[in-house]
Parts: structure tokens; sequence; C-alpha cells
């Protein structure tokens, strides 16, 4: 009603016959400029204030606008839709008197998510506006008022403003959410992709419910989770006394509450709402001989329950056994990647609340009734069933990566998952070199890569490694020259693997302070400051029987061998290494070296873990170079059983929480479902090592023709970054860093 259209809307209704409502609001002369920090009117500034139209029509009856008066009104003068005329206004001010340096601001969609303020002066402000793409539907304020506006923003300063969130939780949860993003400052955008439906069948629930009292553990992970038990328990004629001496675990403070409600409360309630979290706190409880139960729904992941599994097996011989994760659901969208628009010229951003990869209806991989594992692939027990809405089921129905992209688009354009050809030509952005450079989603680089190699004693020693064309085990002089090529090629870093005089039982020129490593780092260090140096911090090249560790009747000391690792890690770090690598998969060897270097005063030397270390075939050219074969035995009682990747998260969550800086994945290529998991589960950098076996599989291929080398050299290496890689050991470091200077 002030400069709308809304005396013209009623007078239509009026006129139809159509009753109405009038129901006051806030100007947005007033609002927009309140949520931008300036106040129209100030003790101090600005006794009064003016609202002007800035879209006055011609033809209305009455004189128009004198513009003349008004640049000669004292206080804050605010401009309503007058965007498009902002300088034929503002140079009419200054012609009559209004100061050119009056300050100034122009506010862009006022009080909600996408609001924009620019600040200036009344000569320039036009132009600012222009310049930042500023249009309709804007506020003017002209007047010293506008000059607070800086100092006292407060609603753009909201820790999620300016994003457009897809809320995609159920229909039932998501009103919480949404009103928690809007008090952050996003604008929610509510779309179900899954709703709740009651189980077709709950035969085997309601077993379970009726042996309730015989569990150790109830584990809930979601307020549906306890609302669905709890229903049944009803249905049953039973209530919160079923679960008898059982102990209850919430996953989250409102999953508590909604236990809480109901007559329980909970006995643990993890700090963090992560599976690896929840596995940790059972760690510290006692699993052995227990049972557990885990609600959950039909497409719920097994993560939690195989975690949970690994835990009982770590303390012992029990396993929570009957184990079902019923209910805590994942939502599964096609693909809605962020995106910007234009909105009136406004940079948009976009988030998904909840994202993942396909919105196809799954069925759950559902814990066994017997102890010691789980029985996949089999329908079992579940608390509901959970559909994903606009899905893919039995019956196709429309992608949810077009549904949901709808109402995100706004005049942006968004590739829909579910748009068809011919509108879709996916070969369209393949058309050219320079167009697939573009839109490439992974991108190598020289300093993705650490360079192996191997130093030995002497003057121009330049001994070739036969499984590993290309590769020496290199005396010092030769070495500085490989790495300073390596740096001048943008190499970040090389890894230094020492073979020394001599060998003994307990490795001893590991850590001689003038070994044949330590002389190699300080060297580097000396001719090529800026290229990092890792050091393999290990003593299966410097021990008579080729182990890793100190050797005894029954195997590799695990204790006795920390001791002589964090020496070993100490004399590199004196040296000068950047960073050490202990690589000999002793339980506790981060913990025991981390502590060791602090000590030392070297507490900016990090730590790289060989974190999830196989006992692999595809070490046996390594073995040759470094000349470190074991005389007797092999390493599978210390290296990790290539088939375990549960384990193997497990090694990486051991180091990380013993304070490694970076964890790596050893092998690459056959374990790139390890370095996908590492990087989804950890903030850590992840390395992943292409090890010596890989490197000789590729170059054989070559020499014999069946591969172009540098091809198949460059795709290996993007699929291991592709996996969540960060950093890339290998031996085709230089090679690959030439290449990319040509790469198409």
């Amino acid at each position: 009603f002030v400069f709308g259209r809304g005396g013209e809307e009623l007078e239509a209704l009026a006129e139809a016959g159509v009753p109405f409502e009038v129901v006051p609001g806030v100007t947005s002369a007033v609002a927009a400029p309140a949520y931008a920090g300036i106040p129209v009117t100030h003790r101090g500034l600005a006794a009064a204030f003016t609202v002007v139209s800035g879209s006055e029509d011609p033809d209305k009856p009455g004189p128009p606008l004198d513009w003349a008066a008004l640049a000669r009104t004292p206080g804050t003068l605010v401009l309503l839709m007058g965007a498009r005329r902002l300088d034929e206004i503002a140079a009419a001010l200054i012609r009559h008197g209004r100061a050119a340096d009056t300050p100034a601001a122009v506010i862009q969609w006022g009080t909600l998510p996408a609001q924009r303020t620019v600040s200036g002066a009344l000569a320039d402000i036009a132009q600012r506006a222009a310049n930042a793409g500023i249009g309709a539907p804007a506020v003017a304020v002209i007047g010293e008022a506008a000059r607070l506006g800086e100092r006292l923003r407060w609603f753009d300063r909201a820790p999620l403003f300016g994003l457009r969130v897809l809320v995609t939780r159920p229909r039932q949860q998501m009103s919480a959410l949404s009103r928690l993003l809007t008090e952050y400052g996003a604008e929610p955008v509510e779309a179900p992709a899954i709703e709740i439906a009651p189980l077709e069948d709950a035969a085997e629930l309601d077993a379970a419910l009726a042996a309730l009292g015989s569990f150790d553990w109830v584990v809930f992970t979601s307020v549906n989770g306890v609302a669905a038990v709890f229903e049944r328990l009803a249905a049953l004629g039973r209530d919160a006394r079923a679960f008898g001496g059982a102990q209850v675990a919430a996953v989250g403070s409102a999953t508590a509450e909604a236990l809480a409600e109901r007559g329980i409360a909970a006995d643990y309630v993890p700090r963090t709402f992560t599976t690896a979290a929840i596995a940790d706190g059972f760690s510290g409880l006692d699993l052995r001989g227990k049972r557990a139960l885990l609600p959950r729904a039909d497409i719920a992941p097994t993560a939690l329950a195989e975690r949970l599994q690994a835990v009982g097996r770590r303390r012992g011989r029990a396993n929570p056994r009957g184990a079902r994760l019923w209910y805590d659901w994942r939502s599964r969208l096609h693909q809605l990647v962020h995106r910007s628009q234009s909105d009136g010229g406004a940079r948009r951003r976009h988030r998904v609340a909840r994202r993942s990869d396909d919105c196809q209806h799954r069925s759950g991989n559902l814990g066994g009734g017997a102890r010691g594992g789980t029985a996949r692939g089999r329908r079992g027990a579940r608390a509901h069933r959970a559909r994903p809405r606009g899905g893919h089921g039995r019956r196709p129905r429309r992608g949810c990566g077009a549904a949901m992209s709808s109402l995100l688009r706004r005049g942006s354009e968004t590739a829909a998952p579910g748009a068809a050809f011919p509108r879709v030509r996916l070969r369209r952005l393949r058309r050219s070199p320079a167009m697939r450079r573009l839109v490439r989603e992974t991108v190598l680089s020289p300093s993705d890569f650490v360079y192996p190699l191997f130093v030995t004693h002497g003057r121009d020693v330049r001994l070739p490694i036969e499984p590993m064309p290309g590769q020496a085990q290199l005396s010092l002089d030769h070495l500085l020259a490989e790495a300073a090529e390596a740096a001048a090629l943008g190499v970040s870093a090389v890894l230094l693997f020492g073979i020394p005089e001599h060998k003994d039982a307990l490795g001893t020129e590991a850590y001689d302070p003038n070994g044949v490593i330590q002389e190699a780092v300080a060297a580097i260090k000396s001719a090529t400051p800026d290229l990092v140096v890792i050091t393999d911090v290990c003593l299966c090249e410097y021990t008579d029987h080729g182990h890793c560790g100190v050797l005894t009747d029954d195997g590799v000391d695990n204790d006795a061998t920390l001791e002589l690792l964090a020496k070993t890690a100490v004399s590199h770090a004196d040296a000068g290494a950047d960073v050490v690598a202990p690589s000999a998969m002793m339980d506790g060897q981060i913990a025991a070296i981390r502590e060791a270097l602090d000590d030392a005063g070297r507490q900016e030397t990090a730590v790289m873990a060989y974190a999830s270390k196989a006992a692999s075939a595809y070490y046996g050219p390594f073995r040759v170079a470094a000349e470190s074969a074991p005389r007797s035995g092999d390493r599978r009682a210390y290296q990790m059983d290539g088939a375990n990747a549960r384990e193997a998260l497990r090694e990486l969550e051991q180091d990380a929480a013993e304070g490694a800086d970076i964890l790596m994945v050893k092998p690459a290529l056959p374990y790139l479902d390890v370095v996908a998991r590492a990087r989804e589960a950890f903030a850590h950098p992840i390395a992943a090592y292409n090890v010596s076996g890989e490197y000789a599989m590729l170059k054989a291929a070559a020499a014999n023709g069946w591969l172009d080398e540098r091809a198949a050299m460059l795709e290996m290496l993007t699929g291991i970054k592709r996996a969540g890689a960060d950093v890339i050991i290998t031996y085709f470091a230089k090679d690959a860093a030439k290449a990319l200077r040509s790469a198409p």
C-alpha cells in the first residue's frame, strides 16, 4: 500500500464482488534498509524520512514530483521502485542542490536470503549498482543514515546467508530443519525425496520385539526408528517395560528425547553422530557375549551394523547377535550439484541438505541372527519401509534429479538426470580438446606427485633396477640431480628409501645420524630447499633378516620395534626431513613417532602414515630395488589382509587418532575402493601409493607394444586422483609431469 499496487488490486476485487481482507505489514521502505543495517531515522543523523516512488506514472493527475524540493528536504530519502531510473534521479537531486558526496545505498531483494547491498555516494551510486548487477526489486536510501550500513549490517552476516538449501528429508522431519536453516540465513526449499510407509509384513519385527528383553543393547539411530518400534509395541499391547534390562543407545539428542518421552532414558548418546564415533564409543564398552538390536529401514546402509560387529570381534569372541539396522535411512538423490544462477544479477549458491548418488530403492544388507557376521542379500526384518519419492523401483517414475532441480531452477539452466535425448546431447561438451578441458572434473597436476627415489652409498653410482625400467639405485650426486629435475618439472616432493652399506639384526643404520638417508636429506634440503623431502621410516632395508622390526622366535616384536622406529624418525627430522612416513605397520607406531618428534622439539615435522598397507604381491619389484625381501616367512602377520576394507578404515582411523597428518593407502590400483572410502570418511589429505608392481606392469605392456604408455599412465594416475587421492606417490612422477605439458 506504499507505492505498490495494493490499492489497484483492491479496486479490482471490489468491482468483481470478491470479498477480501487487508493484513497490515511493515513497509519495505523501513524493512529493507533495516535488514541492511540502515535506520531511516537516527537522533544524530536524520530526524525525518521521506518515501518517494521512483516509477511515477506520467499520466497521473496532478503535478509531477518536485525534485528541487526533495533535494532540499532534510533527513533520509527512501526511493522505492527506482532502480531503472536511479541515474536520472541522482542527477536531478544533485542538480537541485543535494551534495554529490551524500551517502547512499541500494538494497535488492531486501529481507530475503538473496538480499544484496551496494553502498557509495549519490554521485556514483547508480554506476556502482549497475556494475554489481543490482536491479528490481530494490530500495534506495539517500542521506547520512546510509553510512551506517557497513557498520550495522547484520542480516547478510548469518553463517548460511545466500545459500538456497534443498531439504530432502521426509515431510514429518523437514519443518524443524527448515526453521533452523532460515534462522541461520539460508533459504530452504522443501522437497521430500523419501516417504515413510508402514511395513507390509511386520512378523519378523514383532518376533524381535517379543524377545526385546533378551537383548543387552538396543541402538536407535533416529526419531522415526523410535516411533516405529513403539508403534509396533503398542500394537502388540506392550510398552516401555518390554525393554526389561536392555541398555539403550541413541544417536542424537533428538532421538534421546524421543525415547525419554516414552519413558526410556538413553544409557549412551555419542557426542558426534557418525558411524565411526558410535562404534568408537562402543569399543569402550564390554560387548563380550552380548546381543544388540538395531532397528532400521529397508534401504538403510549397513555400515553401523558392520562397525559394531567389528567392535565385538575386537573385544573378543562376542559379536552383536541378531543385529538389525531397521531404520535410519539415507535419502538418495540424483547428483544435485552446487549451482550458481543469476537472479536479477545476483550470484546464488545452492546446497543439498543431504546429498547422495541416486533415488533408487535399494534393499539394505540386513544383519543375520547368528553370531559372527551378517547375512547379506536376504530380505530381513525391518521397522518401516522407506520409499524414495520419485525414485526408481519396479515401476519407473520421473527421476528425482529432474524433480528436485526443477525446484531450484528459477530461471537458471539445470542438467537434470531425467532429461532426455534429443534435447540433451552429452557429446556437446566433448567436441574439442578445449571444450573437454573446460568441463574436466579431475585435473592432474605435477604438484600432485611424490617421486620415490632409492639412495645408496658411493659416488657416480647408478644401478638400474631390472624389474623397474627407468629407475635406479643412486649415489648422492645422481640423487641430487634427479631431485632437482623433479622440482623443475613441478613435482612437489620426493620419498627416499635407503640402501645401507651394512645390515644387522636391529637395522642400526636406519637411525644412524650419519646414515645414507640422513646424509641424503641434508644434501637435498641444501641444494633444493623448496622441494618437500619425505623419508620412509621402516627397518626392512636395514635388517639382515628383511623384516620391518625386531625379530624374535615368535615373530616381529611390535613394542620393541616402536622404539627403533621413533629413533629413526627423529634422526630423519634432525637431518631436515619435512615429512616422515612410517611404513612398518606396527600397532601404535604413529603415536610413538609423534611423541618422540615432539619431545625432540620437532613439532613441525609432519607424519604421513602408511595407514592402510596391504600385504600385496605388487611389492615384488620394490623388494628388488630396496634389497628388502624377508629371508624367511612373509609380512602377513603385520601388513593388512587386502580383502578387508572395513579393517582398512579402522587402521586409517587409528592412525588419524594417533596424530597422523596424511593418511596413505598402499597399493593404489587394487585398492581404489579404500581410497574412495577414506576420502569420504576423513578430512585428512589422502595419499595413494602407485606401487612398483603397478609401474612394472605398465612398463612391460608398453615394451611389448600392448599399451600406449603415455596414455595409459595418465589414465591410471587420473583414476587414482578421481578416487579421492590428494597425493599420488608414483615412479611415473617425472614422466607424467612431462606428459602433462602437452596433455589434450
